[in-house]
């Protein structure tokens, strides 16, 4: 590494008029650069002499010596430009060298990971036990009969249906509940076809239930309009039945339409 330094000597008056050049020296005395001429000039002071664009210099400091080819006429000494400080030691088996106190805590503490994670030896060596539950004892306390720092409680892919509800399954589990007949579609000898319209115009996604009745207790068929409004609903009742078409779609008040088969 190396610097560059402002370089100036001043001989005085009586030294006017010289061919002067300057070499550089290392801190022991040893040559670092051979003395030239190049760049050195007498300034318009009489008897100072200038080396343009500065010296370059070790970087751990050293002398400047003025003179002739023949003769040596001043010296400087060049500070370094490491400011006084000490560069680190390191070795191989230690970071200690001249680091901060708190840098070497930092090398000396434990490296805790998960396994499978490997930590290179040079780091040192893993102390998970499996049983730090820090950070994840408030989430598991949310769940249900969880236990914290194990698997407790927790719902495995084992205790998950194999496979969706069918159809069927569905429509018993909501007549049980809100009344019998169909709640998808219906089966039967007939259909009616029924068109659900947005200010005339025909919407799709609108789900209808067909019932025998206003409170929609019992169902005979159910379905969702497609792009053209209609619903299709299966039956087997007899002409002039009174039905009420239950309509719900999105971004509207359920409506309940009365009809005649």
């Amino acid at each position: 590494m190396t610097q560059i330094v402002a370089a100036t000597c001043v001989l005085g008056p009586g030294q006017t008029g010289l061919t002067i050049g300057l070499r550089v020296l290392n801190l022991d005395g040893t040559t670092y650069s051979a003395f030239s001429t190049t760049g050195v000039a007498e300034t318009s002071v009489p008897g100072t002499y200038r080396k343009a664009n500065g010296v370059v210099a070790p970087d751990a400091g050293g002398y400047i010596v003025w003179g002739t080819s023949v003769v040596d006429k001043a010296e400087a000494a060049v500070d370094s430009s490491i400011m006084g400080k000490s560069p680190a030691t390191l070795a191989a088996a230690d970071v200690s060298g001249n680091l901060p106190v708190d840098v070497q805590t930092i090398k000396t503490q434990a490296v805790t990971a998960a396994a499978p994670v490997t930590v290179p030896a040079s780091i040192g060596t893993s102390t998970y036990t499996g049983t730090d539950t820090t950070g994840t004892t408030e989430l598991l306390t949310r769940i249900p009969d969880a236990t914290p720092g194990t698997t407790s409680g927790l719902p495995l892919k084992s205790d998950l249906p194999a496979a969706a509800p069918s159809a069927a399954a569905i429509d018993t589990v909501l007549s049980g509940t809100h009344g019998s007949g169909a709640w998808g579609a219906g089966s039967g000898a007939f259909s009616k076809v029924y068109t659900v319209t947005v200010g005339g115009i025909p919407r799709a996604g609108a789900y209808c239930r067909m019932t025998t009745d206003l409170a929609g207790l019992v169902n005979i068929s159910a379905g969702t309009s497609n792009s053209l409004g209609q619903v299709t609903f299966l039956h087997n009742l007899p002409v002039g039945t009174p039905v009420w078409i239950h309509v719900n779609l999105d971004g509207f008040l359920p409506l309940v339409d009365q009809e005649t088969i």
